[in-house]
């Protein structure tokens, strides 16, 4: 009596399955209870300058204005995790980066501005700019 192979198909499928359950079966619960340890994520202050050029139309010129201001911004770092998989191109991406979870209006005044032409800075010029800054931050999803 002769030895006949199972065909390939079934034997890689076989041991395709097999790899998913040892995948899945070891440690998937402790990583996924785990995910917050080691996350630093949270609001901090910074400082950024806002550079913009104006036209006063009622004076006929354009005038610059330069401002260093405080911004909250998102700072610190999120667990991401990538694991083998034979469902998805070989790897299962769970990428979570620090963002912001909510989003405030600060209203800039703008003073010293500068006049190119007349080359001065005009005392009496403002010009209010709104800026959007983070209300909290948080560990998501990443979009690119």
């Amino acid at each position: 009596m002769a030895f006949t192979p199972k065909p390939p198909g079934i034997w890689l499928y076989t041991m395709l399955l097999l790899l998913v359950v040892l995948l899945c079966g070891a440690g998937s619960v402790s990583r996924v209870s785990s995910l917050a340890d080691g996350e630093t994520c949270e609001l901090s202050h910074g400082e950024t300058t806002i550079d913009v050029e104006v036209v006063d139309d009622n004076l006929q010129r354009t005038l610059r204005c330069r401002k260093r201001v405080q911004v909250n911004q998102c700072e610190g770092k999120c667990i991401s995790q990538v694991s083998p998989t034979v469902l998805q191109h070989g790897f299962d991406k769970k990428c979570h980066c620090c963002r912001e979870h909510g989003m405030v209006h600060k209203k800039v005044v703008m003073t010293n501005c500068y006049d190119h032409a007349l080359g001065i800075t005009d005392p009496d010029f403002t010009h209010q700019v709104t800026l959007k800054q983070p209300e909290a931050c948080r560990c998501q999803i990443c979009t690119f």
